[in-house]
């Protein structure tokens, strides 16, 4: 628990210095702001929504650690990856990384469940948030699709993706393959439980637009 608090502290100190280099930077923007109507209404309703996302982020986590057979109270998890989110916000995303391995070593966390849980975490979020592109932006998705330099970039794009991820199978294959049938049967085992990780996906995107919004 030493070990939590002094990252805990760290990531604290580290975003409150970013922020208040930030405003530095420039303080008459955040001054203008201020003076604006409906700032500060805006400005609660932005943090009552970031508040919320992150407390739906953990509960996320928590739910996936749990398809895959690590079973920890969320009074436990919970605070530490809320800590942790405050890194999300550093450059580089350094303190979410360092927050998520402080979790692994504190907790006895095996690394294989954590990172079977990362991985459902980024597909799930792409997942809705192209479903959600595709439904709120399609007309414009079906225009940029029409310029030729755009299509391209995209085409070009997604064989890159596939063509690296091809090889890497094929080079690891050893390795990947039992990972990945595990991976699937334990999806397959807790179909109820994504469908919940999902829709709480989809409430989070709702959220931070919300938060954007309001800013």
């Amino acid at each position: 628990m030493k070990a939590l608090r002094i990252v805990g502290i760290t990531l604290s100190l580290a975003g409150l210095a970013f922020f208040i280099a930030a405003v530095a930077r420039s303080p008459e923007v955040l001054f203008r702001a201020a003076t604006a109507p409906f700032f500060w209404t805006s400005l609660l309703i932005g943090a009552a929504a970031i508040f919320c996302s992150l407390l739906l982020a953990a509960l996320n986590w928590h739910m996936l650690l749990g398809v895959f057979g690590v079973g920890r109270p969320l009074g436990l998890i919970g605070p530490v990856f809320l800590s942790t989110q405050i890194g999300k916000y550093l450059p580089g995303n350094v303190g979410h990384l360092v927050g998520r391995a402080v979790v692994l070593k504190s907790y006895d966390i095996p690394v294989s469940a954590s990172t079977k849980a990362m991985i459902v975490e980024a597909i799930a979020l792409l997942c809705v948030g192209f479903a959600l592109v595709a439904v709120l932006l399609r007309e414009w998705l079906m225009q940029a699709l029409k310029i030729s330099e755009v299509s391209t970039w995209l085409v070009v794009g997604l064989l890159s993706i596939v063509v690296v991820a091809a090889a890497a199978a094929l080079v690891f294959r050893d390795r990947i393959a039992p990972f990945i049938r595990q991976l699937l049967a334990d999806l397959a085992a807790s179909r109820k439980r994504l469908l919940a990780v999902g829709t709480i996906d989809l409430v989070n995107f709702g959220l931070n637009g919300l938060a954007l919004w309001s800013s």
